[in-house]
């Protein structure tokens, strides 16, 4: 009995340890080019959405599109500075990366600028 018991736990450990192994990193290219996906330099197409500012927290802003939607951004280390726009500022953010309605933004705020 032991031994089956043993055995099981032998083979649970196999499966789990062959699991969990490491990832493999592409090898960088020989003449010194960096990859351009471990790289982020790509040049990404960026888009704008104008719309008014619903709700600003320390950690992200809302703002209802002119489209009727709403639209969240991240404020972080690398979004611009939002510091001087209130509630109801209408404003137009240019961004990369896509909107969604239902999902987490996904990219980098570029802009936040006053729109007329």
């Amino acid at each position: 009995m032991k031994k089956i018991i043993l055995l099981a736990l032998l083979t649970c450990f196999m499966a789990m340890a062959s699991a969990c192994g490491l990832e493999e990193k592409a090898d960088a290219p020989e003449n010194g080019e960096e990859l351009e996906a471990e790289t982020g330099d790509s040049e990404e197409e960026t888009s704008s959405v104008t719309g008014t500012i619903d709700e600003i927290k320390d950690f992200m802003f809302t703002m209802k599109a002119e489209d009727g939607n709403w639209y969240s951004f991240p404020i972080e280390g690398g979004t611009p500075d939002i510091s001087g726009f209130k509630v109801d500022d209408k404003v137009t953010v240019t961004y990369t990366g896509q909107l969604s309605t239902v999902d987490a933004f996904m990219g980098q705020v570029i802009s936040v600028e006053k729109a007329d």
